[in-house]
């Protein structure tokens, strides 16, 4: 049994029996000491609960549990304009997102529902409508035309069939709208970033996946309204990533006008948000692996985990070169050195959308020469080089020009890189400028290009995109936890040098740089960025 499992059956034995709790207008109220966290006053939680149970009863016909009335009064009340939530599966992130979205468009301003994806969105907006089919002829009236249109013919079909228009937008009479915005998904596109700086309340599904810049640009909200009151910022996620939600939901010095509930499994057991005995718990999907009791049923943060690549790595056996498709795109890595011991680092990735579309760090090679004698040690790493070039059908390198345009020179003179789209990179010099100019996340954060593809990664780490050879796990991951920010405070992403990192290494962290270049490079390639050569 893991360490995480023998925790969760401990903490399982602590749900306080029902006739221990205060019976709730639905279900019961958690006890005050099974919460990881709730900064809300102990003498006000049941003011703000059945301020928001009694409103939401009345305006949608919906009733809460505890925490989702005690979360969503609170907000509605004017006392608080940012609240922050973590909660296992099934608390109903979604709901009451959807239900609170209808409530501030009808009552007070427009709304923004936002997240790093259009799938989230989607289904809080397929929640909000819901809402509405049973909502009070009040807020139905509220409605424009279409909108009313759009719900009445879901009404008639049992939901089925809306409209794109009620999809993507519900607008009231008073001008206010619910919009939905995405912050885009990764490779995907350069101009999948939208504008979510529109002044608005904002409601944030898996808070943990949207950036830091995302978030900046939601600061305009404090500054929307000409009573100088502050628009509502509401987050929900899970606890995956030590980044700025983490720092939100743990800072001890809140604002008077922010709260936390960070609740777990108990929490939610004793609420009957979830209504599983010990034993279901156990045998369910969530309970399978140690990192998934951690994330969804512990709701715990991995302290240990490295500062910047703060997620899970996932590892798979090195890829079979028998198994790569017509379709699949490889790409190299190529981190440089003229001369020394760290010799020349490859990193082979590939991408295959036939599959399952992950990206896949396969190897890392050294190709170091017994003896550095320029030109002829020069001919032998390029042939080196060439061979995994032709080996993979390698359609893309991406390589550190700091010591590697000897290489470079050597390589666009041989007919057989012709028809491979070469990615000269300067770790130090500006993000790449196609992904500025189209808004991409990963190069507006970075201060300079070596940030940008240490992001890129990340971002990917983060999102269950990118799979790794697991007989090169150890070395990256030793690698990966030396790798941190330089200053925080700083407006764009900075890490720490190199010469830092060799300092607490022993040595320079070539796989990860050969690394970051390879998936940049097939990034590059997929966005369809010019080479080079």
């Amino acid at each position: 049994m893991g360490k995480l499992r023998d925790r969760l059956v401990l903490k399982l034995g602590e749900v306080h029996p029902k006739s221990e709790l205060l019976p709730w207008l639905k279900g019961y109220i958690p006890h005050p000491d099974s919460y990881i966290r709730n900064s809300i006053p102990i003498d006000k939680r049941l003011h703000y609960a059945k301020l928001g149970y009694t409103e939401f009863l009345a305006e949608m016909n919906i009733e809460l549990n505890f925490d989702q009335a005690l979360a969503i009064g609170a907000l509605i009340s004017g006392d608080y304009h940012t609240g922050y939530m973590i909660e296992p599966p099934r608390f109903g992130k979604s709901f009451i997102m959807g239900a609170l979205a209808n409530y501030l468009a009808m009552h007070s301003y427009s709304v923004s529902v936002v997240a790093s994806k259009s799938s989230r969105t989607a289904k809080v907006m397929e929640h909000a409508r819901r809402h509405l089919r049973g909502a009070s002829i009040d807020m139905k009236n509220m409605l424009v035309e279409e909108s009313k249109a759009s719900i009445s013919k879901a009404d008639k079909l049992l939901g089925r069939s809306e409209t794109a228009y009620s999809k993507s937008r519900i607008v009231f009479k008073n001008g206010n709208k619910i919009d939905t915005k995405s912050t885009g998904d990764t490779f995907s596109s350069m101009d999948s970033d939208e504008n979510i700086g529109e002044g608005s309340h904002v409601l944030i599904d898996e808070m943990d996946f949207i950036s830091e810049r995302a978030l900046t640009e939601l600061g305009r909200r404090e500054f929307e309204r000409d009573d100088g009151e502050s628009l509502i910022l509401f987050g929900i996620s899970n606890p995956r990533f030590l980044n700025h939600f983490h720092e939100s939901v743990t800072n001890p010095n809140l604002k008077d006008d922010e709260f936390v509930i960070w609740g777990n499994i108990v929490t939610s057991m004793e609420s009957d948000s979830i209504k599983m005995t010990p034993e279901e718990v156990l045998a369910s999907d969530f309970a399978r692996t140690e990192e998934s009791i951690r994330i969804n049923l512990l709701c715990e943060y991995d302290e240990n985990s490295s500062e910047f690549f703060n997620a899970p790595m996932i590892v798979a056996p090195r890829h079979d070169i028998s198994s790569i498709s017509p379709r699949t795109i490889s790409a190299l890595g190529i981190d440089s050195a003229y001369k020394g011991s760290d010799g020349i680092t490859l990193a082979l990735s590939m991408y295959d959308t036939d599959k399952d579309a992950l990206v896949r760090v396969t190897d890392t090679i050294n190709l170091r020469p017994d003896e550095w004698s320029d030109a002829r040690s020069t001919r032998e790493i390029v042939d080196g080089i060439e061979q995994v070039v032709m080996k993979y059908n390698v359609v893309s390198l991406a390589i550190d020009t700091g010591q590697g345009s000897h290489l470079i020179v050597e390589m666009m003179n041989r007919p057989s890189f012709g028809r491979v789209t070469i990615y000269p990179i300067d770790f130090g010099g500006r993000p790449t400028p196609e992904k500025v100019a189209s808004h991409v996340d990963t190069a507006l954060m970075a201060r300079n290009r070596r940030a940008e593809m240490h992001l890129v990664l990340r971002q990917l780490m983060q999102e269950n995109k990118v799979v790794f050879a697991s007989e090169i796990k150890e070395t990256l991951l030793t690698q990966m936890r030396a790798i941190q920010l330089k200053n925080k405070e700083l407006d764009k992403v900075t890490l720490i040098g190199k010469d830092v990192i060799r300092q607490v290494l022993k040595r320079s962290p070539d796989d990860l740089d050969a690394v970051i270049l390879a998936v940049h490079a097939l990034e590059l390639y997929i966005l369809g960025v010019e080479g080079g050569n």
